[in-house]
Order: structure tokens, then sequence, then C-alpha cells
């Protein structure tokens, strides 16, 4: 039943391809800015001279489907990220990259940018 919620994506980088596989089931309420950090890298993962802004947040998943909730023990063996339940906070820290131009950009955007 979760197909429709299923991203995966495969890394080909490697001589190895790693196949990431994961279920969004819900979206992400923040519920709590907790801390913001900026820190400046001579040699960033990016590019030289990265600021990279650290936002730790608590958030709650909205609406988890039952197939989800009726299911978590399979998912939870599958999966390294574990089932979220609803009306719990979970603890998160966002990354993003300050641009030249000051804007914000999230860092694991890039992901999705990889030709497979």
């Amino acid at each position: 039943m979760g197909r429709e919620y299923w991203h995966q994506f495969i890394d080909n980088r490697d001589k190895d391809p790693i196949y990431n596989s994961s279920f969004c089931y819900g979206p992400k309420k923040i519920v709590k800015v907790k801390d913001i950090t900026e820190k400046t890298y001579e040699s960033g993962l990016y590019r030289k001279n990265q600021t990279n802004v650290d936002v730790k947040i608590d958030y709650q998943v909205l609406d988890t489907p039952d197939w989800a909730l009726n299911n978590q023990d399979k998912l939870n063996a599958l999966y390294t990220v574990k089932v979220k339940l609803p009306g719990k906070n979970y603890p998160e820290t966002v990354t993003f990259i300050k641009g030249d131009d000051g804007e914000l950009y999230h860092e694991p955007i890039t992901l999705f940018m990889m030709k497979p």
C-alpha cells in the first residue's frame, strides 16, 4: 500500500551502486526551533569558505497512515529511519548552505541533482 510513498535513488559514484530507499508517509510540522548556529569552513563539502547554517528543531509527522502504523515493526526492520508516531516530538538538525547572495540553500537537495 505504501508504494506511492516510496522514494528511491541510486548512487552510482562508486564501483558498486548504493540503492537508497525511503518512505514519505506524512508531512512534517515544526513544533519548535531550538537553536540556530552558523559556521564557516575554509574547505567545505561543496565549496571553499562554505558557511553552514544548522537549525535544530522539534517536529511531528502529521497524518501518519494506518498502513505505516500497522506495519511499523516490518518497516523499522527494513529501514534505518523508524516510523514516526503521531503526536510525538522528534528532534532534527536541518543544514542549510549560505550562498554568495546571502540566501540559504537546503543542503540535501544536492542529492536529488545527481544523475544515476
